[in-house]
């Protein structure tokens, strides 16, 4: 069984379905608290599709029990500063995020690149200053390295320094086609391995220095619009580890998001099977 180590935030996710977004004043229709953050939703995600994964974060001590996953390993620090939070809005047009920090940053590098040694894949979920310093580690011992920005992105400059090393030492780059237009470079450039960019409605795209292509999307009824894109993370890393079917991964992947955005949460229940009989369609 392959290993994976996913690096990245674990936050508190507050989820709120409401009237009118854009009203000054508005009702919230539904509401949830849960445990999320892009890390924690993609490990959950391989490790529920059976991949043995590490999860590398930092966390405050006001971060509730977490559940026991089989094939998943917490290796969290304990910060001094409380969990990352995220406020999550959305009504039947549009969306809001608000983020508090938190202990996001405090991730401990040392313990960080004693697990990277063991891995066969590397995700780095988000963007945050000790990434440049662990995808080197990565790439100097010949991981296979991903990455997943995120809205992270949108809080650097895209010649800022992480940013350029996540860029050019990933082997697959998860960009949304907003973060694709962020970065302001050429998709064709940035390829090492595969850029495969996301774009909701309209499925995605996988880029490689041979060509691209389109993976549709599979079309469900929108229940929450957030989760999507780790869900689609977690098994693309997943599928890839299980086949190396670049393609056939891309649409698991596109199959799986689905079941996210269906449901009122960020880490939807999954198996290969219910996966497979979606991606068959695309």
């Amino acid at each position: 069984m392959a290993n994976l180590v996913v690096i990245g935030g674990v936050a508190l996710d507050y989820l709120s379905r409401v009237k009118d977004l854009k009203a000054r004043c508005t009702q919230i229709l539904e509401y949830s608290e849960n445990i999320g953050g892009m890390a924690f939703n993609t490990a959950i995600t391989t490790a529920r599709l059976g991949v043995r994964t590490w999860l590398v974060s930092s966390v405050g001590r006001d971060l509730p029990e977490m559940k026991t996953v089989e094939n998943l390993v917490y290796a969290l620090h304990m910060s001094n500063q409380p969990t990352t939070r995220s406020f999550l809005f959305f009504d039947d047009t549009d969306e809001k995020i608000y983020f508090y920090r938190g202990a996001y940053h405090d991730i401990d590098v040392v313990r960080a690149s004693r697990l990277i040694s063991k891995a066969d894949w590397v995700h780095f979920a988000g963007v945050a200053p000790c990434f440049s310093e662990l995808i080197k580690t990565a790439d100097h011992e010949d991981k296979i390295v991903s990455c997943n920005p995120g809205y992270d992105l949108f809080h650097y400059d895209p010649k800022d320094r992480v940013v350029s090393d996540l860029v050019e030492k990933s082997d697959f780059l998860i960009l949304s086609s907003s973060e694709v237009s962020h970065l302001n470079r050429p998709v064709d450039a940035m390829v090492n391995g595969a850029i495969i960019v996301t774009m909701g409605k309209s499925g995605s795209m996988v880029v490689t220095k041979k060509g691209r292509t389109q993976i549709a999307a599979y079309t469900v009824d929108v229940s929450s619009p957030f989760g999507a894109g780790d869900t689609y993370t977690g098994t693309f890393i997943a599928s890839m580890l299980r086949e190396d079917d670049l393609i056939k991964a891309a649409k698991m992947a596109s199959a799986a998001g689905s079941f996210a955005v269906e449901e009122q949460t960020t880490t939807p229940k999954l198996d290969w099977k219910r996966i497979e009989k979606r991606a068959k369609k695309l």
